[in-house]
Parts: structure tokens; C-alpha cells; sequence
């Protein structure tokens, strides 16, 4: 799977996939046609008091803030599977000033880590996804999206 990032205020490509933002709060004077996002992940961001905490001085905290937040994520795997089951390209799409020193690392690194080999399942027709309580079957697959061959 291939993880993008961009930021809210450059344009949407054809080739970002599913845009998905990757922030707490909705980017100010970005109207939600203007974005052009396909799903809101702000459960996934870090929580309001972390996000809070680390901007109180983010240079001395950066490195307790990349712990506490991975810590905060192993609890949410399962929100995590429903954005990866997706398609083969996702963007996070975030607000952030400088996203290299931001939570999108964290972020990407956490997302790219929950889809090993040994997670992925391969339907009958061989499309390989993400099996999870969320989407029990393949969604390329699932019926009503495709018509059976008589």
C-alpha cells in the first residue's frame, strides 16, 4: 500500500486515492468541496489534551509526544483497518505546518506497520485486504459490486 501526504491547502491530485485527514480539528478557510476529502479520520489524531500538552513546547516534548501517541494508537487498530481496506492508495491529508515534525509519522509508520503479510487475506478471485470485525469480506469483492457470471 502506498501512503501519501499532503497537505489541506494543495490542490487534490487524480493520483492521491483516497483522501483521507489526518487532524483533529477541520483546517481553517478550507471549505469541505474545496478539500476534497473522502473521510475524516480524527480519531486516529492524537487526543485534544496530548495535542495540547506538546504545543505548550513542542521542542522539548516532540519525543514523550511520539510515545504517548503510538501509545494512544495500539488502542485504536481497529479504526485503522477500516481506512487501509480502502484501495492500494491512500493520502493523509493534514493542516500541519511542517508534517515531518508533526503526528503524520507517527501516523504513517504506525499504518504501514498494522499491514504485514501475515494480516492480509486474498480472496477467492486473489485481491489481498485487510480481514477485520469492520469488513469481514473482501472489498473489491463484496456482493452488490459486482454482478455473478451465469
Amino acid at each position: 500500500m502506498v501512503i501519501l501526504v499532503k497537505r489541506v491547502y494543495e490542490r487534490p491530485a487524480a493520483s492521491d486515492g483516497v483522501r483521507v485527514l489526518a487532524d483533529r480539528l477541520w483546517p481553517r478557510g478550507v471549505s469541505k468541496a474545496k478539500a476534497h476529502i473522502d473521510a475524516w479520520a480524527k480519531e486516529l489524531a492524537p487526543s485534544t489534551t496530548l495535542r495540547k500538552w506538546v504545543h505548550q513546547n513542542p521542542d522539548k516534548r516532540f519525543g514523550e509526544f511520539v510515545r504517548k501517541y503510538r501509545v494512544e494508537l495500539a488502542h485504536k487498530k481497529s479504526m485503522a483497518r477500516g481506512i487501509l481496506n480502502a484501495k492500494r492508495r491512500l493520502t493523509l491529508v493534514t493542516a500541519v505546518k511542517n508534517p515531518e515534525r508533526s503526528h503524520i509519522p507517527v501516523l504513517v509508520s504506525f499504518l504501514k506497520g498494522s499491514v504485514s503479510k501475515s494480516k492480509l487475506t486474498m480472496c477467492s478471485r486473489g485481491h489481498r485486504f485487510l480481514k477485520s470485525s469492520v469488513i469481514p469480506v473482501c472489498p473489491t469483492c463484496w456482493p452488490g459490486r459486482y454482478k455473478k457470471r451465469s
